[in-house]
């Protein structure tokens, strides 16, 4: 049973957290607090596995609630925000400072996708709370020794297997918005290659991650909404409600997505960077709950793309690398600042 704390000032959007995270038999939620100081003396009373910490509290920041509780009694955070918040970069600042996830607020029980929503935040909730603590620091480390990659130089020369490079592919769930702000900054400014990213995000939350992707990392970077000329490579965004597709070498385009899949689908737009780039693809498959990537990230590898996987002992969630490797796809094994060394050593061209 995982025993959850819900920290939020509006008594009635912490009984709408209550009701969906109870939904689900596995969740317990065993304390409420509307304020900084009172979470975490409920954190010492109660030692919960989880602890969901709304990014606007009344007087006080999320951000700071977040780096107050990692830094005095650290426990698995999650993040709970309104997609409409007048500082949208807070949720994915909060990840930077120790929060493992980012969601949006559940809207009333009489919403018609209330079911659907209430069952992703139990989902991402119990990935969330069986996120070692413990893991960032040991990834610091490793990183900072720079361990080898799995029979890989840690380093390699991007130009080593692709002549020509035609885009950058990165997908990424639970834990990944901080890697991929830290992968797209290895990136030159302007990206002389189309960059594409799938981000498993909240629905409503994809035009606030763009915003603070600009912001942090100085590119240009857009949501697909529509289709897509690639005419000026920058970083495209697959939107939080439809899954994104190269539809040709040169265009883009969003799709809708099935009821059984991820959304965004990172195998979907692997897969379309296979069809379409093949060999000249760089792919990046990082942290993340699920098997979502590995098939696409198959097809890349046997379209003679360059693949690579973030380290499971890196990851907030280790699922979506993991089930890759356990396919039996060849990739370069990172750390995600061996990644970053990666890209940027790589002689970009279009």
């Amino acid at each position: 049973m995982i025993r959850a704390l819900i920290v939020d000032d509006s008594p009635t959007a912490r009984l709408a957290l209550r009701w969906g995270l109870e939904r689900d038999p596995e969740i317990l939620v065993v304390g409420e607090a509307a304020s900084g100081t009172e979470a975490i003396a409920e954190i010492r009373r109660l030692d919960p596995d989880l602890v969901t910490l709304d990014v606007l509290l009344t007087d006080e920041s999320g951000l700071d609630v977040a780096a107050r509780i990692m830094g005095e009694r650290p426990v698995p955070i999650l993040m709970v925000s309104s997609t409409h918040t007048t500082d949208p970069s807070l949720p994915f600042r909060a990840l930077e400072v120790g929060a493992v996830e980012a969601v949006a607020k559940l809207p009333s029980r009489e919403h018609p996708t209330y079911g659907e929503l209430a069952g992703r935040l139990a989902r991402v909730a119990k990935a969330v709370a069986r996120t070692p603590i413990l893991h960032r620091n040991r990834a610091r480390r490793a990183e900072r020794a720079l361990a080898p990659a799995r029979s890989t130089p840690p380093d390699p020369s991007p130009r080593q297997r692709l002549p020509v490079l035609t885009g950058l592919v990165i997908g990424g769930s639970t834990g990944a918005p901080p890697l991929v702000a830290q992968l797209l900054a290895a990136v030159p400014v302007p990206t002389p290659v189309p960059v594409l990213v799938a981000q498993h995000i909240s629905r409503g939350f994809a035009a606030n991650f763009a915003s603070w992707l600009g912001e942090t990392t100085g590119h240009d970077v857009a949501v697909v909404t529509r289709s897509t000329m690639l005419d000026s490579p920058q970083v495209y965004l697959a939107p939080d409600d439809r899954n994104l597709e190269l539809s040709s070498p040169r265009s883009l385009r969003p799709v809708s997505t099935s009821s059984h899949e991820c959304c965004p689908n990172i195998d979907r737009l692997f897969a379309s960077a296979a069809v379409h780039w093949g060999a000249g693809t760089v792919a990046v498959l990082l942290t993340g709950m699920g098997r979502d990537g590995a098939e696409g990230l198959s097809q890349l590898h046997r379209a003679g793309a360059q693949t690579i996987v973030q380290d499971p002992t890196t990851c907030a969630v280790s699922s979506m690398p993991e089930r890759a490797l356990e396919a039996g796809v060849p990739a370069l094994v990172l750390t995600p600042d061996q990644i970053a060394k990666w890209l940027a050593k790589g002689r970009w061209q279009s």
